[in-house]
C-alpha cells in the first residue's frame, strides 16, 4: 500500500481502465492506445483528422464526452443531438448527431449544419447547403433531386428548367420573354407576355387582359370564347341585341334579344314599338299592338272592320243603285223626248201632203 492508501502501480493497473472504479482493459485497437476501455474513450478520440486525440472520459451510455456532447458552432451552448442505438446487451446506449437541434438541417434523415449562404456569419437557414434554396435571404427548402437549387417560389417555371427566376418573375433570364412571336421584351410578373401585349387590345384602353382573352374585364365579350371587343356593352355586336342601346345578348337564331324580338313563332324580325310583334305580324289598326291573327287586323279590330266593311258595301251597293236609277231614268227621258220629236216629224210630213186637208184621216 502506498502513503495514500492506494494500491502501487502494477503491470494490470498500468494496462487496464483510467476511468475510476472501472476494471476492463484499455482499448488498444487503434495506433494509440486509449487510457481507457471501449465504453469511456470519447469517440473523438478515434477520429484521426483531430489532434489532439481526445484524451477525455465520457459516459458508458453516451458515445462523446462532455466536451464534444456540445454543439460545435460558436457560442451555442446547447447539446448534439442525441439518438439512442439498438444494443444487444439490453443497455441504454446513445450516438450523438454533429449539431444540436438548432443547427441540425431540418431535412427528413439530415444531419449536416443549416445553411448560411448568403446571410451573416451565425444567421443560419433552416436546411444545409443541400437542401435549403439558394436564392438570397430564403428560408425554403429546395425542388433537388427532381428540381434544382432553388424552391417552387424561386425556381423558373419553365418545363425542365432548374434556373433562379428572375427577381418578381416565374422564370429564368433565358425563358423571361415575352410569348408572343417575335417579342423579346420581359414578361410581367406571374404573366406570359410583356407588358405591352398584356393590355386590353380595346382602343384607348389599357386595363390588362382578362386570361384566355385579347380584352380586360370591361371590354371581353360574354359570349364564351369570343374575342371580339364588347366596346361599352356586355357583349360585342356579334353576340347583342340589335334594338337601338339594348345590350342583351341576343337569341340564338335572329339579331334581337328575346325582349325586342317579334313573339310570331318563328319570325325574327324586331318587334315594333307598340306592342310584342313585328310590323309585319302588327295589327295595323292605329295604335294597336295585338296580334294580325285575321288578314291586317287582330280579332277585335277584323270584327270591327268587318262590320264596318258591310256598312260600306251596302252604302257603295246603295249609291250604285241609285245611280243605275238615275241613268236608267235619263235614258228614259231621252228616250220619251226622242219620241215626242219623232212624233212631231211624223206630224209636219203629213201635212206637208195634204196642204188642204184638214190632216190625218180619220
Amino acid at each position: 500500500m502506498s502513503a495514500w492508501g492506494r494500491p502501487r502501480q502494477t503491470e494490470c493497473a498500468r494496462t487496464g481502465c483510467s476511468f475510476p472504479c472501472c476494471k476492463s482493459r484499455r482499448d488498444e485497437t487503434s495506433r494509440a492506445p486509449s487510457k481507457y476501455c471501449k465504453k469511456h474513450t470519447c469517440a473523438h478520440f478515434y477520429i484521426t483528422e483531430e489532434v489532439p486525440r481526445c484524451e477525455k472520459s465520457k459516459d458508458p451510455s453516451d458515445s462523446v464526452c462532455p466536451y464534444h456532447a456540445r454543439c460545435p458552432i460558436e457560442n451555442c451552448r446547447k447539446a448534439r443531438i442525441q439518438i439512442q442505438v439498438e444494443n444487444p446487451a439490453d443497455e441504454l446506449r446513445f450516438k450523438r448527431q454533429k449539431y444540436c437541434g438548432d443547427h441540425t438541417c431540418l431535412h427528413e434523415g439530415c444531419t449536416n449544419m443549416r445553411s448560411t449562404l448568403g446571410q451573416g456569419r451565425m444567421d443560419f437557414r433552416p436546411y444545409c447547403n443541400d437542401h435549403v434554396c439558394h436564392a438570397d435571404g430564403c428560408t425554403e427548402k429546395n425542388t433537388r433531386p427532381c428540381g434544382g437549387w432553388y424552391c417552387k417560389s424561386h425556381k423558373c417555371t419553365n418545363p425542365g428548367c432548374s434556373n433562379q427566376a428572375v427577381d418578381k418573375c416565374q422564370y429564368c433570364e433565358e425563358h423571361n420573354q415575352c410569348e408572343t412571336a417575335s417579342c423579346t421584351n420581359p414578361k410581367r410578373p406571374g404573366k406570359e407576355f410583356c407588358i405591352t401585349h398584356l393590355e386590353c387590345e380595346t382602343d384607348g384602353c389599357h386595363k390588362l387582359k382578362e386570361s384566355h382573352s385579347s380584352h380586360c374585364s370591361n371590354h371581353t365579350c360574354g359570349e364564351r370564347g369570343c374575342k371580339t371587343s364588347s366596346g361599352n356593352f356586355k357583349y360585342c355586336q356579334e353576340h347583342r341585341c340589335g334594338y337601338q342601346d339594348c345590350g342583351e345578348h341576343r337569341a340564338v337564331e335572329g339579331k334581337f334579344c328575346p325582349r325586342h324580338s317579334c313573339q310570331r313563332c318563328g319570325c325574327q324580325k324586331q318587334r315594333c314599338y307598340r306592342g310584342m310583334y313585328c310590323l309585319t305580324h302588327t295589327c295595323t289598326d292605329h295604335d294597336c299592338g295585338d296580334a294580325r291573327d285575321y288578314g291586317d287586323f287582330c280579332e277585335n279590330h277584323y270584327r270591327g272592320e268587318y262590320g264596318r266593311r258591310i256598312e260600306e258595301r251596302l252604302d257603295e251597293d246603295l249609291r250604285k243603285m241609285r245611280i243605275d236609277i238615275e241613268t236608267k231614268d235619263l235614258a228614259l227621258e231621252g228616250q220619251r223626248q226622242r219620241l215626242k220629236e219623232l212624233d212631231e216629224q211624223v206630224r209636219r210630213l203629213q201635212s206637208a201632203r195634204h196642204p188642204h186637208g184638214n190632216g190625218l184621216p180619220n
